[in-house]
């Protein structure tokens, strides 16, 4: 599947270079396998010096970084990689949601506006 529809998916990572979770090696080496495959990916890795209290909070896992903030950090980044014919998630009103053992997240794109909602399972 992946073979057919790799170059249509753009995947950008940031990590925290003192992820407690995720450690920083095992990222760089998925990155990699992503584009052996052929897949538009990238990561950028943050150290302390990038601490701004606003957008990343700390080293932690998660960074702290609120979600309006990822995406409007993602979206100012790589807005001009936008292509005319390519549509967003907030044009189509996608909803992603990820399970977890106990808590669900669902991300849903309105129009200009991203709701995010985490229920118990």
């Amino acid at each position: 599947m992946y073979e057919n529809n790799a170059d249509k998916i753009t995947y950008r990572f940031i990590h925290s270079y003192k992820d407690n979770i995720a450690p920083t090696e095992e990222k760089i080496e998925l990155v990699n396998k992503m584009k052996n495959l052929g897949f538009n990916v990238d990561i950028e890795i943050f150290e302390e010096k990038d601490i701004d209290g606003k957008f990343i909070k700390s080293m932690e896992h998660s960074m702290d970084i609120s979600i309006r903030e990822f995406f409007k950090y993602m979206y100012e980044k790589h807005k001009n990689e936008i292509k005319e014919r390519d549509r967003l998630d907030f044009e189509f009103e996608h909803e992603i949601e990820y399970p977890c053992e106990d808590i669900s997240y669902k991300i849903k794109f309105l129009e200009n506006n991203i709701k995010m909602e985490i229920n118990e399972i």
